[in-house]
């Protein structure tokens, strides 16, 4: 298991709950997500792309895994993923990641 990953996952979880409908998507669903994540005080600001671990791939898994049961019944329903991994723009913005999830018609 990936360090950190359940905590990831009960953040992400907690965040939902608090803006979920309280009704769950059936449909297939289209997931925006967009990770901010820490600057190391070290590196230079031109600097912008993320390109060290976590894996974008594991950020993905634990964001939907945290979002079924809240927002979505099943993670299976995800059919499109679009998704950005990037540092936060400085120092003082927090470390976050930014949803859009759209129901299929």
């Amino acid at each position: 298991m990936t360090k950190g990953l359940k905590d990831w996952e009960h953040r992400i979880a907690s965040a939902a709950q608090t803006v979920a409908s309280g009704t769950l998507l059936i449909g297939p669903v289209v997931l925006s997500v967009s990770f901010y994540l820490a600057r190391p005080k070290s590196l230079p600001k031109k600097v912008r792309q993320h390109a060290k671990r976590p894996d974008l791939d594991k950020l993905i898994r634990g964001a939907t895994d945290a979002l079924t049961g809240i927002v979505w019944k099943d993670d299976a329903q995800v059919v499109t993923i679009l998704a950005t991994k990037a540092y936060a723009s400085t120092d003082a913005e927090a470390p976050r990641a930014e949803f859009e999830i759209t129901e299929v018609a």
